[in-house]
């Protein structure tokens, strides 16, 4: 790890978030053979993210640069706030090395569990688990109270 990949496993400490998304998809196929027929099923993304104010949007796009992903503005935040930016990776491999470089940190922080999760997730290969690690990420970015 480079002391660059340091830094920015601080920015993820304090503005970032590791996550794993439920998606619900649903498929229609017609046809003469099996008629018209809708197949739903759940799909499991994992997902990190850093927002920061527009005055910082280069870092965003330096993070975009050196582990992929992209920027986008969050357009939920309306006048006369700033404008708020985040960078967001959702492939396996980039959100794995994140992942990692923040459990390496040797910093006690709790997002170390969330990163743990998602390392783990990431190496899962049984598509019948992803559930067991969206409930376990859950309960993981819920506030644990102060202890």
């Amino acid at each position: 790890m480079h002391n660059i990949d340091r830094e920015l496993v601080g920015f993820i400490l304090a503005d970032g978030c590791f996550m794993i998304l439920k998606q619900t998809r649903r498929r229609k196929y017609s046809g003469k053979k099996v008629g018209d027929k809708i197949y739903t099923f759940v799909n499991y993304v994992p997902r990190v993210n850093i927002s920061q104010r527009e005055d910082n949007l280069k870092l965003l796009q330096f993070a975009q640069e050196r582990y992929g992903g992209y920027v986008m503005e969050n357009c939920s935040f309306k006048q006369p706030y700033h404008r708020v930016f985040y960078w967001t990776i959702q492939n396996r491999k980039s959100c794995e090395l994140v992942a990692r470089y923040v459990m390496e940190s040797n910093l006690p922080h709790h997002k170390k569990k969330a990163a743990k999760i998602v390392y783990d997730f990431c190496h899962e290969t049984d598509p019948d688990k992803y559930h067991i690690y969206y409930d376990q990420i859950r309960q993981a970015n819920k506030f644990q109270g102060v202890t």
